[in-house]
Parts: structure tokens; sequence; C-alpha cells
């Protein structure tokens, strides 16, 4: 499903019509499906609307949850009644609290804003902006949208509004108005045992985990690759006869029996489920539509267009066959790559990029934007290894506003849940050393000692990366004009602008260099290229270009975005 937004009006009358809400509605929906009308709820004071709603959802009175919670509680829509586990935003009310709950990543973004009025809560930042009928535009976050390619780090398109940190809640008390956020401590404390004690502890988490799985499986999906994360929730999933898994990529992709395309078939036929392939090579909606889509759906909060580039077709066609949710892999058992050696290294892999670490930093300073200040939650803390820094970020930024928005992107046609991001999975993980850590050794281990021994992993192909698609002709075509406006002009400076216009790269330029570069790079070991690193440390990093002009231009359009959903 998609959206959710609470109102708590503090004189307790609601002041909200239908016709707003069937406006709203209107504009949060992507334009290449026909929606579940929307299910609203008046109780207590409280007004709820969900856009797109359907069977997943948990609702009791002036309570709703999306997502899944799997500790069967029977009071989970009463505030301050503790939620122990599972993956959802939980809105919770009655007479006299409000509560916003996030689960143990925040792998499902809740956004509020209160005032002297109203509290707003919502997992639409639109929806807020719609019902507060004004727009205060965060200029920290275009810096932030620049560099990395995303909001940053708990930071939202408007200045008031604020996001639900992860395993916390934020509680209204409707009779004093006042606000109270109550976070839970992380502990990343490595216990000292053998590689078998780690390895006995971390299966009793997945199976106790998927214990709790035990669900109709008939309309939901599986996006299965021939890699290790969906293969474990295939594997381990209970009574899963009717579960279906999907796979998608280029039609070239089935001739490789190495690949993710071929591997997953052999696998799903193997377990005795069904299995469809999407090719995504093409699509006939013209770049103007994805785009407007992409930012629809998602809401501008990262730049991940590649996989989208279908025009959100797969999406669609779900959603019209009745599916009613994926279940996705996202996982935290270690990072796939070999060690960090500096803070630039981790910063990169992590997209937590600031303006400053680009090697033309000093051109784009020249044009005002703000400064940013890298988060004191994120920074390295003392006798913090690159590793261990890394796998942190990775909980406390890349789940939750790098996998967060792009699980927004789906939520607009169907639920997502996420098994592997379980209390109990994460709290053992965080005990890990991190030599099991490390390129997912320990999990990889568990998986492959319950996987069916003649089916094989797949291997790392050569795929189509944003840049190449960036840098055809049509998309340079496609970013010179809609970059090149008053109002473009307007809210990022002429200057600005007019320096990615006459930088804009077309592939056939470069074609010949890039693709020698690529060959020599696959002909190198990591460790050869780990090794190389230690000697000569890069001090700073490129941005290509054209992913500058396609980041600006996310600016541009969903400022343009907001103020309208203001104005209506």
């Amino acid at each position: 499903m998609s959206k959710v937004v609470l109102i708590c009006q503090r004189n307790k009358k609601n002041k909200h019509s239908h016709a707003d809400i069937e406006r709203l509605s209107n504009r949060l929906m992507p334009d290449n499906f026909s929606p579940n009308p929307p299910h609203t709820i008046c109780k207590d004071g409280v007004l709820i609307s969900i856009f797109n709603p359907n069977k997943t959802l948990g609702i009791h009175d002036a309570s709703v949850y999306l997502g899944q919670i799997i500790t069967k509680q029977e009071y989970w829509w009463q505030p301050q009644t503790y939620i122990s586990d599972g993956s959802f935003a939980l809105f919770r009310s009655n007479e006299q609290f409000v509560e916003l709950v996030s689960d143990v990543l925040a792998s499902r973004t809740i956004w509020y804003i209160k005032n002297e009025q109203e509290f707003i809560a919502s997992t639409s930042q639109r929806a807020i902006v719609f019902f507060l009928k004004s727009f205060h535009p965060n200029k920290t976050v275009f810096s932030w949208m620049l560099s990395s390619g995303s909001l940053g780090f708990g930071l939202s398109w408007d200045t008031r509004i604020k996001c639900v940190e992860a395993d916390s809640s934020v509680l209204l008390n409707r009779s004093s108005w006042e606000l109270q956020n109550n976070k839970k401590t992380q502990y990343y404390q490595i216990k000292k045992l053998s590689k078998q004690q780690h390895k006995k502890h971390l299966i009793e988490a997945l199976e106790n985990t998927f214990a709790k799985y035990n669900f109709d499986y008939s309309n939901w999906i599986l996006p299965l690759s021939g890699g290790f994360d969906s293969r474990a929730i295939l594997l381990m999933l209970k009574n899963k006869n009717d579960l279906q898994t999907v796979t998608w990529g280029f039609k070239s992709s089935l001739l490789d029996q190495n690949s993710d395309a071929s591997i997953a078939k052999v696998l799903a036929e193997y377990i005795g489920v069904k299995h469809k392939y999407f090719e995504l090579d093409s699509s006939t909606e013209s770049l103007d539509n994805i785009f407007n889509r992409f930012l629809v759906a998602g809401e501008g909060r990262i730049d991940h267009i590649l996989g989208y580039m279908d025009g959100f077709k797969v999406w669609k066609e779900l959603f019209e066959q009745g599916v009613l949710g994926i279940i996705r892999g996202d996982e935290v058992f270690g990072f796939p790559v070999l060690s960090a050696f500096t803070p630039l290294d981790v910063r990169k892999v992590l997209n937590i990029n600031v303006l400053s670490d680009y090697h033309n930093y000093n051109i784009i300073a020249k044009f005002g934007f703000e400064q940013q200040i890298f988060p004191e939650l994120l920074r390295r803390r003392d006798m913090e290894s690159y590793e261990s820094w890394r796998t942190r970020l990775y909980e406390d930024f890349r789940i939750p506003f790098i996998l967060a928005a792009l699980t927004d992107l789906k939520c607009s046609y169907v639920e997502v849940i996420n098994p592997l991001l379980s209390r109990e999975i994460i709290e053992q993980v965080r005990q890990m050393p991190s030599c099991l850590r490390s390129q997912k050794k320990l999990f990889k281990s568990i998986v492959s000692s319950i996987n069916p021994k003649q089916i094989k992993y797949a291997q790392p192909m050569s795929v189509l990366k944003l840049e190449d698609l960036l840098e055809t002709q049509d998309f340079v075509n496609f970013l010179s004009k809609k970059l090149n406006t008053e109002r473009a002009r307007t809210i990022l400076s002429s200057g600005f602008i007019d320096y990615i216009l006459e930088n804009l790269q077309v592939s056939s330029e470069k074609n010949s260099r890039k693709s020698l570069k690529q060959k020599m790079k696959s002909m190198v070991s990591e460790e050869i290229k780990c090794y190389f690193k230690t000697l000569f440390p890069a001090k700073s990093i490129s941005i290509n270009i054209n992913r500058l002009g396609l980041r600006a231009l996310i600016i541009c359009e969903m400022v343009q975005i907001l103020f309208e959903d203001a104005n209506q």
C-alpha cells in the first residue's frame, strides 16, 4: 500500500473534508494504475487516511500499521504498548495520546510536524505540506541531494518536518500538547565467542524469526536473485507452496546460465514455487512520464532511477495481478566488499558523501550551496575500526535513508516487508566480530549449508550503471531541456545550471576510454585493488556531471511539486 496520514487537532475538531482527501490521493498516486479508494477513519478528534489500502493493513479504531508486526501482541494499537519486532510504520492514538513508532532500523520512514494547532504525521512529506498549506524549502537538503543523491541524515524537503528515528517513538500528550521522544539505546558489543558459537546463535535467530513469518503467501511475491539474501528467505520461509517468486533484468540475461535470471528460475523450480521473469529492456513511455512517475512514487528521496526505467510497468502489473506485497532481502550481515581504508572510502561506498569530498568542490562551492555538517552520530568513534564504522553506518544511515527511500518507490503499488531485519537477527549480528561480518562470511556459510548443492550462485555481471543511462543522447537532451528553464535557474542559480549544461557528456565521446578502463579493472582481483588503496589512498572523488544534473533536476522538480501541494 502507499501512504498514511494522521492529523490530530488540538481542539479535537476535524477541519478537513473528504474532498481534501480525494484531492490529495489524486496527487500522491502514480498515473499508470487505478489505486484502491482511500480509507479514512475519524475517531476521538483524530483523522487517519490510507491511500491505496489493501488487506495487509493492521487497523484498530484510530490506529494503523503498515508492514508486518511479527510479535503477536493483543493490544498493539494502544499508545505506550511496547512493540518488539517486525518491519513496520505504526500510527496509534486514543483520547489521551498520539504515538508514532518505528521499527528497529526505521526501514519505513514516518514524518511528522507539530505546531500550536495541529499534529500531522505521515509516510509522505507531500501529504504534510498539503495539509499545512505552506512549504518551507530546506536548502541543506539541496546540498545533500547534490553530494549523495539522497536527502541526508534525518532531513526532509521542508525545514519544519522531522522523521521518527530508528527504534524509537514520538508521543504526543493531547492534554499538555507536548511531545516526548523515546529512543532505545543501541548496543554494538562484540561477544568473545568461537566462530561456531556465533554461527549457532545466528542460526537460532534466523530460525526464530522465520517461525513467526507464517501467513498466507498466495498474494505475496519474493524478488529472487541468484545470490544469498533472497535465497536465504526462500529456503527458510515456512509453508511457502503458494509463494510466487519474480526476477527482473535484461532479456539477454536469460541466455547466460550464470546470471541471476537463469539461476533464480532453476532455484524456484527446485523448491517448487512459481516464478516469473520481467524484462526491463525497453519502455514505450517518454522520459518525461518516467521521471515524473519516479518523483511521485518516491517523493524525490533518492536518485536511483535506473531500476524504474520501464516506467514502473513491473509494479503496475503486480498490483493489477492482485499482489498485496513483496518480501525483500534487506539485511545487516556485513558489507559485501572488502575492507575500507579511509573515511572517504567509507562515505563513498555508503553514499554519504558531502560536496567537499569532490575534486571539483572549489567550482561547486562558488555557487553558494549551504555548507554540510557531517552528523555527529555518524562520525567515527574512538577505537572504532573502519570496518565496524562502516557496519554501524549501514544501519544508522543506509537502511533508514537509502533503502527506506527505495522501499517508498514500491509502496505506491504494494506492501513491503523485510524478514532479515528482525530485532533478534540484528542484535545477534551486532555481537559478531568484523571478521565474521566482512563480506557476509558467517551468513554466507549458513546459507551455503542449507542450499541445494547442485544449485550454484550467480556470478557478478557487468551490468548497466546509472551513469551509462544518463550519458545516452536521449537522456542528455532530456536533462538539457528540463534544466534550461527560468524555474531551475531561480532555485539553483543560473551559474550552476550553466556549469552543468556546458559539461554534460554523451557516452559516445568517451566509450573507448571507459571500455578499456572497465576491462582493466575486471582483470584485477579485489585483494590487489585493496592493496593499492592502502598505498595510494584517495583524497577526493569525482562526480559524474550527468548524475549531478539528474540530482539538480530532482531538486528543481520536487520544489515545484511541493509548492503546488501547498497551494491546492
